[in-house]
């Protein structure tokens, strides 16, 4: 329920054209890509897209991560079904973290 909440806001601000920080984790910039031309109407939207650069802090964090292979080389030699045990939990939207009342959130 607050992350839906965090991604109705998000996406709000985003659709106001205004790019979105969460210290800590990085920053959302909704960008377009167009044509060129003289006008905004010559030109036309080709799409909408959503940039993502993360914080610092998640930059390091990310590159200091040892990632086990053994797990992708399972796959692979299993024909990439991802059937090879293991088990988990695969679902992107689960976790936690983040301090209790502290959005962390900002507006750019």
């Amino acid at each position: 329920m607050i992350l839906t909440s965090i991604q109705d806001s998000i996406l709000k601000w985003m659709e106001e054209g205004h790019g979105v920080r969460l210290e800590g984790f990085g920053t959302f910039l909704p960008m377009i890509k167009s044509d060129t031309g003289e006008t905004a109407e010559e030109a036309g939207v080709k799409r909408i897209v959503i940039r993502f650069i993360p914080s610092r802090t998640l930059s390091a964090k990310t590159n200091a991560i040892n990632i086990d292979t053994t797990r992708f080389e399972e796959i692979a030699s299993d024909g990439g079904s991802g059937d090879a045990g293991g088990g988990g939990n695969t679902d992107p939207g689960s976790g936690g973290g983040g301090k209790p009342g502290s959005s962390g959130t900002e507006i750019v």
